[in-house]
């Protein structure tokens, strides 16, 4: 097993705060983006209430962002 040294630790979590933050952000504007699309689409998705809509677009930024 390799020791990291402090510097290489540091670079490794901050591109991990970074993927995951692109990976949530990308989630999130295209669960909406697929919610939306839904909703304009089938007259049933319509009907589900805000806040099944809610949850639908940010379990896919949750995700998107593992």
């Amino acid at each position: 097993m390799k020791i990291l040294t402090k510097e290489e630790e540091d670079a490794h979590y901050t591109e991990t705060l970074k993927g995951g933050a692109v990976g949530g952000t990308a989630g999130l504007v295209l669960g909406a983006v697929g919610v939306y699309a839904a909703a304009v689409r089938y007259p049933a998705f319509r009907q589900l209430t805000l806040p099944l809509r809610a949850f639908l677009i940010t379990s896919s930024a949750t995700f998107g962002g593992m």
